[in-house]
């Protein structure tokens, strides 16, 4: 069976953590394919001008070239590839529904995530995490965040 996993991205050090985990199974297993999931998320008053058609697109070119360029160092170490999709969430509460709505519809059968320090000692209570973990009906790999120093060697230059 070749799996296809769909890997979750926020732009964090826990999102590149995974990205690694993922490049890491894609060299073990050449036949893997990775698709890297991201969102645009638009909390009221902060940013996009709905008066504005071309707002949203924009927004998902920039979270797109962001995903790529913090991603690419990555997979170009490993030399493998990745696909990258980026939607759209009004704030935080839809993007674990999105996520595992997109897997199924796909045909994933398996869903990365990075998690922080905090979260992995102390539980997922109301994270996205969590709701991934409950409604998902494949299995989903939890990765902790690498070490600072790691994650910080991985991302582009310029970068914080």
């Amino acid at each position: 069976m070749i799996t296809r996993a769909l890997l979750y991205s926020d732009g964090s050090n826990k999102s590149l953590s995974a990205a690694v985990w993922g490049a890491l199974m894609m060299s073990a297993d050449p036949a893997m394919r990775l698709t890297i999931i991201s969102f645009v998320t638009y909390l009221p008053g902060h940013g996009m001008q709905w008066d504005d058609g071309t707002a949203l697109e924009y927004a998902i070119a920039d979270v797109e070239e962001r995903l790529t360029q913090s991603t690419g160092k990555i997979f170009d170490r490993h030399k493998v590839k990745a696909q990258t999709v980026v939607g759209f969430s009004f704030g935080t509460a839809g993007i674990a529904e999105s996520i595992v709505n997109y897997a199924r519809r796909g045909g994933f059968n398996l869903i990365i995530m990075g998690v922080g320090q905090q979260v992995a000692e102390s539980g997922f209570a109301g994270s996205i995490v969590e709701k991934v973990l409950e409604s998902a009906a494949i299995p989903v790999l939890l990765v902790k965040k690498l070490p600072g120093e790691m994650v910080s060697s991985l991302k582009p230059e310029g970068t914080g």
